[in-house]
């Protein structure tokens, strides 16, 4: 017998047999349909039920052609591809739907494909995919429910620039559902195995065990929620193992029976292994909402962090810890002027540093109907004062949140880093390298990170943390904040606002800097509405020390439909930003334009055209493009025709692609 390791959590050992619940749900497969098939004297009985079956058979073939140039590459690649499908789908019932409800489906899918690659030898695969999906229902309308489910699909993601990506994912699963009224409880085993090839190959493996208990009392809800999931990520040869473990108790409690009284309380645990990392934090928070009057509601909020890292590539432990707490005040006065008063202080504990932040703000809003429109009016004031005391010449961040997106350039929130101190992970902990994933930016004292074309880092659902060092400031200093705006809509047409804000630095004590921040923004711009047509102007100016710019925008966007079987958009945009410091340009400018039109009573056509061209000292790129998509269908037949055009030029890197796309599709569905 297979022996358990406790030491890394006692789910392992039972769960390493992968095959064991895949087989079940075969083996519950075979009693559905084999023996109530045997047994005339079940149909007469109406032990057993099954749905006609849903039948779809899909025909495609796709041709596409990328060519690239450049100085480094000189590359024509031509793919064809001929993709069968074949989808079967039913459900039912076996003795009774109080006892056992199946959902069955089919999917096979057949794919012959040819790769061409100029000064290579031409690719011949054949690939094929044994879909399926089942799910089966135990005692649906029992206080205990039992469901079991294993699908395997795959999915394609097609870049315009870059080699498609193919992935395969085959996952089986079983949820057990405890309906009692006292603690009704969620249990949940799911395991995952997938695979994607193309654009770069990357294989993972996951486990997963996810539990919910939930406890309703008459004042109060109280909620548990745990998981546990083994993972192991390759990609491009780097391999991730990673053990995470996470709870969470989150309980509400009312005072009084209107409600007017709730204190909110969650205590967190994760604790999270992995090859680069050993990752230990629990927090704690209060928040106390005290609804005074109808007017009048205040919130008091206490929390507890504490972070412990250690970096198995640096041999580096890494410790961060927080306290914070705060106080806000909500008023509203005769329906037309909120006001808002928010109290805090939060200390910050860390190997490097040491930062105690204390802070205050109050805002006004002001919204009054007018005879032609409405008018709101917002001020806003910010004071906080900050004590830095560092223990080095360097202060650590852990975790910061990162957001990446195509071609843009996203700056960090502090500045003076160290870039060689740039560490980006994901939530598995894959660490992504710079020059290959990403490229760091430096503008004055500012740092930005900018992903490469060739990297899975902005994939979707992505969550991206960095860790970095910048230079510790050797003083203490207040910053006083003011905002004001002003946002006027008349006759439901024209839409006018303005906003300013200001920002400036008091030096308190230590060595006095070189220049403290004296920053201003202001933001104005119009919007005109009216029938088919709606333009929109919008101007920027930043005073500041890091990276001041002045910049604006236009758009232009029309929209007409010629009759109720037709549709046409226009949209244009024009776009500078100028940085002050250096005085260079940045120019964005773009047009985009879309006709749909109803062919008949059974299809239609739709075309796009767009042009994008932006041009600057780090980037100049051109980019347009054409997509015509025309789908009728006739009876059980639905045919669909797309073609998809992309040219882009990067006179930066001296680079052009040309990238063609031919679709034809034919489904046939039966019922």
């Amino acid at each position: 017998m297979r022996s358990i390791n406790y030491t890394n959590h006692a789910w392992v050992g039972v769960l390493e047999n992968k095959t064991f619940l895949k087989n079940a749900v075969i083996i519950i497969s075979l009693v559905v349909f084999i023996i109530p098939l045997s047994q005339k004297k079940a149909f007469a009985q109406r032990s057993f039920f099954m749905e006609r079956p849903k039948l779809a058979m899909d025909l495609s073939f796709e041709y596409e052609k990328d060519i690239r140039s450049g100085p480094f590459t000189d590359r024509e690649t031509i793919t064809r591809k001929y993709i069968e499908k074949l989808d079967i789908e039913t459900f039912g019932w076996v003795y009774h739907p109080a006892l056992l409800i199946f959902r069955l489906g089919y999917l096979p899918e057949w794919e012959q494909s040819v790769q061409i690659e100029q000064g290579a030898d031409r690719r011949i695969s054949k690939p094929f995919l044994n879909g399926y999906f089942t799910e089966f229902t135990f005692l649906k309308y029992k206080p205990y429910t039992l469901i079991l489910s294993a699908n395997k699909d795959s999915t394609t993601t097609r870049s315009n620039f870059a080699e498609r990506s193919k992935s395969e994912t085959d996952t089986y699963g079983a949820r057990l559902l405890l309906k009692y009224p006292i603690l009704p409880t969620n249990l949940s085993f799911f395991h995952t195995e997938g695979v994607k090839t193309g654009f770069y190959e990357a294989e993972n493996r996951k486990d997963q065990i996810l539990m919910n208990m939930r406890h309703d009392k008459y004042l109060g809800t109280t909620v548990l929620d745990t998981s546990y999931f083994d993972s192991t990520d390759t990609t491009q040869q780097d391999t991730i193992e990673t053990n995470q473990f996470r709870a969470a108790l989150n309980n509400n409690y009312y005072f009084t029976e209107e409600k007017d009284v709730v204190l909110n309380s969650i205590l967190g645990y994760e604790e999270r292994d992995s090859t680069n990392t050993v990752n230990r934090r629990y927090h704690i928070l209060e928040n106390l909402r005290w609804i005074n009057t109808y007017n009048l509601t205040t919130n008091y909020t206490l929390r507890y962090d504490k972070n412990n890292i250690f970096d198995k590539l640096k041999s580096l432990p890494l410790r961060t810890e927080s306290k914070s707490v705060g106080f806000n005040l909500t008023h509203l006065l005769y329906e037309n002027l909120k006001t808002t008063i928010d109290l805090d202080a939060r200390e910050n504990n860390s190997s490097s540093a040491r930062n105690d932040i204390y802070g205050s703000r109050v805002d006004f809003n002001y919204t009054r109907r007018i005879p032609s429109g409405v008018l709101n009016l917002a001020s806003g004031f910010d004071y906080r004062i900050f004590d830095t005391r560092p223990r080095g010449d360097t202060i650590l961040v852990i975790d910061e949140p990162l957001v990446l997106q195509d071609g843009v350039t996203t700056f960090l929130v502090h500045e003076n880093i160290n870039p060689a101190s740039i560490v980006i992970e994901d939530e598995i902990g894959h660490r992504f390298i710079e020059g290959i994933d990403y490229t760091i930016v430096t503008r004055g004292s500012q740092t930005g990170i900018k992903p490469e074309d060739s990297s899975s880092i902005t994939d979707t659902g992505k969550i991206l943390t960095v860790d970095y060092e910048y230079r510790a400031p050797a003083f203490d200093y207040s910053s006083f904040g003011q905002s004001y705006g002003i946002n006027l809509s008349l006759w439901k047409i024209w839409r006018f606002y303005y906003l300013l804000s200001l920002s400036k630095q008091k030096f308190i004590s230590g060595d006095p800097p070189e220049s403290l921040n004296d920053d201003s923004f202001h933001t104005a711009g119009a919007e005109v509405e009216w029938k088919w047509n709606k333009a929109m102007l919008e101007w920027n100016d930043q005073y500041t020390d890091t990276v001041p710019t002045k910049k604006w925008t236009f758009t232009d966007i029309i929209t007409l439909r010629p009759n109720d079987r037709s549709f046409w958009t226009f949209s244009a945009k024009y776009g500078e930003t100028r940085f002050k410091d250096t005085l260079d340009l940045d120019k964005s400018m773009g047009f985009k334009s879309g006709f749909q039109m109803l062919a008949g009573e059974r299809g239609y056509w739709d075309v796009q055209l767009f042009f994008d061209k932006i041009s600057g000292t780090t980037d100049r790129i051109t980019t347009k493009g054409l997509t015509s998509v025309f789908e009728w269908s006739y009876m059980i037949y639905t045919f669909n025709i797309t073609y998809d055009f992309r040219h882009e030029d990067d006179e930066v890197a001296d680079e052009t692609f040309n990238n063609n796309y031919f679709l034809f599709n034919i489904k046939r569905t039966l019922f």
